[in-house]
């Protein structure tokens, strides 16, 4: 660890501000290695520098050792879904009530992702009810693609980064 401050203040770089470097698909670039060199830059950066590594499921043994000290936190799926409770609350923050049916249909059919619970919440204020076919293509085409005029979507096909894509893309 010495090693690896003494080696950082050799780049003599100064942080006046608060830092945060995202690093996202980790898992492409993780082995034991890789992983041993993030822990040991994370354990002798200052207190003003973070790293957030946004990954699937790293298997090294440093990392499941470092999150069983909770020295490294872990936001899984079941961090981002919300339960039925939630829904009701984000619901009714948004002045919707729903009832226990309305909320047992958007749980099982969203599985809690806010993404299609705001999708769904954006058609309920639309047409008075929940899309049946809750399918996250079909929310986005219904809440998006379909309201730009054909002007906008060839645009939008146009400035597309693939030479070719099908339908469902």
């Amino acid at each position: 660890l010495k090693d690896m401050k003494d080696a950082l203040k050799a780049l003599e770089i100064e942080f006046k501000e608060n830092y945060i470097f995202v690093f996202d698909n980790f898992q492409f670039v993780a082995n034991e290695y890789i992983v041993s060199a993030f822990v040991k830059i994370i354990e002798a950066i200052e207190d003003k520098i973070k790293i957030v590594l946004i990954t699937q499921n790293i298997k090294t043994e440093l990392i499941h050792e470092k999150m069983s000290k909770n020295e490294i936190n872990d936001i899984g799926k079941n961090s981002l879904e919300f339960n039925k409770e939630e829904i009701r609350l984000y619901f009714r923050e948004c002045g919707i009530k729903l009832d226990d049916e309305e909320i047992n249909y958007l749980s099982k059919y969203t599985e809690g992702w806010i993404s299609a619970l705001y999708l769904q919440m954006l058609h309920y204020v639309e047409n008075n009810k929940f899309e049946e076919d809750a399918g996250i293509d079909k929310l986005v085409c219904m809440a998006i693609w379909d309201k730009l005029s054909f002007e906008q979507q060839d645009f939008l096909i146009s400035i597309a980064i693939y030479d070719s894509f099908s339908l469902k893309q």
